[in-house]
């Protein structure tokens, strides 16, 4: 059975039997791999109960159920358990803490927010990081800082 490339989906063959299976079983992988969200992060071991729709991502050394997808994200289905493996730029919503997971190829990283500037209102907030600012009172610190709050935009210009 060939796969898609990315998110391993089965694909459909030319004459096959029984394609609503390949089918369901696709759309049961777009059900948790869209808009993601999972009740844990790193557990190793499968609850004793589970109720279809609940996600999880799998710790490193995975038991029972969910032994051989480390890392993995897995959904329960009427059928049973689901997994897909994380690539590089998945990213689901953390119900626990409420921030986002983002899989870098590695690791999962909660809360990290990647951006080259953060907009309020259209209004820049936040941008690069800027040069240090000296450490010694002075009228050329407090004006540095001042540059530094304003090209920020956490002040007005």
């Amino acid at each position: 059975m060939t796969t898609s490339g990315r998110l391993g989906f089965p694909m459909l063959a030319p004459g096959q039997i029984a394609k609503e299976f390949l089918h369901n079983e696709a759309l049961e992988r777009l059900d948790f791999l869209v808009a993601a969200a999972v009740l844990e992060m790193g557990r190793n071991e499968p609850p004793a109960s589970a109720s279809p729709g609940d996600c999880y991502i799998l710790g490193d050394e995975p038991t029972g159920a969910w032994i051989g997808h480390p890392a993995a994200l897995a959904s329960y289905t009427e059928s049973g358990w689901r997994f897909a493996s994380a690539i590089a730029g998945l990213s689901v919503l953390d119900r626990q803490s409420g921030c986002i997971a983002l899989f870098d190829g590695t690791s999962w990283n909660i809360g990290d927010v990647r951006a080259k500037k953060i907009s309020v209102g259209g209004d820049q907030v936040v941008g690069g990081r800027r040069p240090a600012i000296p450490d010694h009172p002075s009228d050329a610190t407090v004006n540095a800082i001042l540059v530094a709050l304003r090209a920020h935009g956490m002040i007005a210009i």
